[in-house]
């Protein structure tokens, strides 16, 4: 699960809040490794908690990341060992190449899509 923190640089990207998945918090400036998931089952719960003052962040599954690139792009998650460590590295070429780093591949997908959201793709 991603934290509140890339949560959050996910929504600055553009990604859509529409999710059943949420991270809320209150106040809105959590103290460092602060986490609230919350599994919305209906719509008026996170309507609920808005209005109450929290801060509320959609928290996307791998595959709504990797839905969210489209069928056009070439898009790839590879898993990479090295002597002592394992990443997962995700990458888009289309228009051109893009690549991304993580520690698990919900890190590594969302951190592209960070990214090329950044160049406006």
């Amino acid at each position: 699960m991603i934290t509140y923190k890339l949560a959050q640089k996910l929504k600055k990207a553009g990604f859509p809040q529409e999710s059943t998945r949420y991270h809320y918090v209150k106040p809105a400036n959590p103290p460092e490794g602060y986490e609230n998931i919350m599994e919305v089952r209906n719509p008026g719960g996170r309507l609920n908690l808005l209005a109450a003052g929290y801060d509320i962040v959609a928290c996307p599954t791998l595959e709504e990341l990797i839905e969210s690139f489209g069928k056009k792009r070439g898009f790839e998650l590879i898993e990479e060992f090295g002597s002592d460590t394992r990443n997962f590295k995700a990458v888009i070429n289309y228009p051109k190449l893009y690549m991304d780093r993580g520690k698990d591949p919900l890190e590594a997908v969302s951190l592209l899509f960070i990214r090329v959201n950044k160049y406006n793709l």
